[in-house]
């Protein structure tokens, strides 16, 4: 007898024989109750020699049958990317191995699409059974704990991931993704475990009356497990030790529809209504304002015959929304637009930067307020298509070496993501930082991961292909970004930039370093004086058309998201949206690169 908890419940381990009880092991149609030992069940005795009905119980414990596992059909349905032994590292470790159908020992048969719990704490779910002689292999997929991603999902009992880890290139789809293979001696038990792509509560071990009057470890040991996410990492090809967790790609991709078991699937687009209501297909602006062609317009005409126009992305009347939280001068903004998305707003606490943005972004309603201010004033009309958010990253740089004034303000602001999605209610979000959020912070980092994974029903886009490189466009050099700017351009006032006398550098190469608020290089090719504001934008990629305010302008640019960049982003995020809108979606898992 083992007690758990602190309800003082008494349970008795089935493979006790100092109570009598009758079980039947056989593996057949009529019965699977001998798949999971040891199963405690619980009892409350009232003599020594009453035998337990198991069929009674049954009703109320979380005993198996045939039912709880999958056929072979719908397996193949829940991983359609999934092919036997794809890849290289899904082949056996020893070549000698064979695919069985099933293996029995001790009461358990193992197949595929069952699921087995290891010693080690994880799960698998078997797609291969393998035999080499008498030794026995299950090779699949593993499972783990939320538990053990600290800070990345919310902690609940009973709550799953798929994980996949790769050393053989990018993280693009699970097909071919390397299985992993386990000795028999390393399972403890079968389980039950749910895939379903419904938020949480749903099917969860908290959804069941069962069990509200059992205690929290024994629901831990035998209740039935979910699962609705996969995550997906990446390491170095030519560094396959995992211990380390060197990774290059991470990705967390909620389960779809197709890949759910077959009655606890939901459709993608309830979901996406049960998060933010009716979705305009195509995007939520119907089409172009009154008078915001003729704004444009002018951006053309300040940029033209200096600089090649860029061009935008074509618009079909309907346009995808965006928003900009601590948007600055407006960089992810601008790529937005290129991008071909309608900007809705942006809020910053930087009075001179939020001047700037409302002077580039027609008819777009522009905050001054910090986040927490904001998230209390706004309403349903600053719902958006995609929300991104470049929060203060001044306190995570690595090179922030010592206390800053508004160092508690700006972490702060964190604390205001949450909120800010749950208000805007986005399709997609995006997210901008330094890297020292990932390798100094990373629980504030997973903490606004958890935020973003709210948008539930919409495909994870791809991570967008190199366009400059050996073989592709070539790179853009100092010279091409500034060779552009006229004279008496605005913001590029050679007579009054700080002189220098240092050596001259080759410019037809690209900018090595970051374009900061301070501290970057900051001289021109001719080594006689700095780079101008405008040139410091051009080398941002900043367009010509771009205006900036009277005051700060240096600490606008080097706080700004590089536009150009964020418009390929942007573009890679559109196209998906516009796939799922039109009901041509790729179903495979596609992944976040870390920068």
């Amino acid at each position: 007898m083992e007690r758990y908890g602190t309800r003082n419940v008494e349970y008795y381990d089935l493979d006790d024989d100092s109570h009598p009880m009758e079980i039947e092991r056989e593996d057949s149609p009529a019965t699977v109750v001998g798949d999971e030992s040891p199963r405690l069940i619980p009892y409350a005795p009232q003599s020594s020699n009453k035998i337990i009905d198991l069929e009674a119980l049954n009703t109320t414990s979380p005993v198996f049958n045939l039912d709880d596992f999958m056929t072979e059909e719908e397996f193949r349905a829940s991983f359609p990317n999934v092919e036997d032994r794809n890849g290289e590292e899904n082949i056996p470790l020893n070549q000698n191995s064979k695919v069985i159908d099933s293996w029995s020992s001790h009461g358990h048969t193992y197949r595929r699409g069952k699921t087995a719990e290891l010693h080690d704490g994880d799960f698998i779910r078997i797609v291969n059974v393998l035999q080499n002689q008498a030794e026995i292999s299950l090779q699949g997929y593993r499972l783990r704990r939320l538990s053990r991603f600290p800070g990345m999902f919310d902690q609940h009992l009973n709550e799953l991931v798929i994980l996949i880890e790769k050393t053989n290139g990018q993280v693009q789809t699970t097909g071919g993704a390397p299985m992993d293979t386990i000795g028999l001696p390393e399972v403890l038990r079968l389980r039950k475990v749910i895939l379903t792509n419904a938020a949480y509560p749903h099917s969860s071990c908290k959804a069941e009356p069962l069990n509200k009057n059992m205690s929290r470890e024994y629901i831990r040991e035998t209740g039935t497990l979910v699962c609705r996410w996969t995550i997906i990492v990446c390491y170095r090809p030519w560094f396959r030790n995992r211990t380390r967790r060197v990774w290059v790609e991470k990705s967390i991709v909620r389960l779809r529809a197709n890949e759910a078991d077959t009655n606890f699937s939901l459709n993608d687009e309830h979901l996406r209504y049960l998060w933010r209501g009716p979705t305009s297909k195509g995007g939520a602006c119907p089409g172009w304002l009154p008078g915001e062609e003729a704004f444009d317009a002018t951006d053309e005409r300040r940029a033209k015959e200096t600089e090649p126009r860029r061009p935008m992305e074509p618009s079909t009347g309907h346009r995808y929304t965006f928003g900009d939280a601590f948007c600055g001068a407006g960089g992810a903004s601008r790529g937005a637009k290129e991008a071909g998305y309608r900007i809705e707003w942006g809020f910053d606490c930087d009075l001179a930067a939020i001047q700037a943005y409302s002077e580039n972004f027609f008819a777009a309603r522009c905050e001054v307020t910090p986040g927490d201010i904001f998230i209390s004033s706004i309403g349903d009309n600053f719902r958006v298509d995609v929300l991104h958010l470049s929060p203060p990253c001044q306190p995570y740089s690595p090179a922030h070496t010592r206390p800053g004034v508004n160092d508690e303000a700006n972490q702060a602001t964190l604390f205001a993501v949450g909120e800010i999605i749950k208000k805007t209610k986005p399709r997609v979000v995006t997210l901008e930082n330094t890297f020292g959020l990932a390798e100094r912070w990373p629980e504030w980092l997973n903490a606004m991961i958890a935020y973003a994974l709210l948008s539930p029903g919409e495909i994870l886009p791809k991570y967008p292909q190199p366009t400059h490189g050996p073989g592709l466009i070539p790179f853009t050099t100092i010279n091409d970004a500034i060779k552009a700017i006229p004279p008496d351009f605005p913001d590029h006032n050679l007579e009054g930039v700080a002189r220098r006398n240092l050596p001259a550098y080759n410019g037809d190469v690209p900018l090595r370093n970051c374009v900061m608020t301070g501290g970057s290089l900051d001289v021109h090719p001719s080594g006689t004086r700095s780079f101008t504001n405008r040139e410091l934008a051009c080398l941002q990629g900043f367009g010509l058309e771009h205006r900036f305010g009277k005051k700060g302008t240096r600490k606008q640019i080097g706080n700004a998201v590089p536009p150009l960049p964020w418009k390929f982003f942007l573009s890679q995020i559109r196209g998906s949206l516009l796939e799922t809108d039109q009901g041509s979606v790729d179903t495979g898992r596609h992944s976040v690169r870390s920068m």
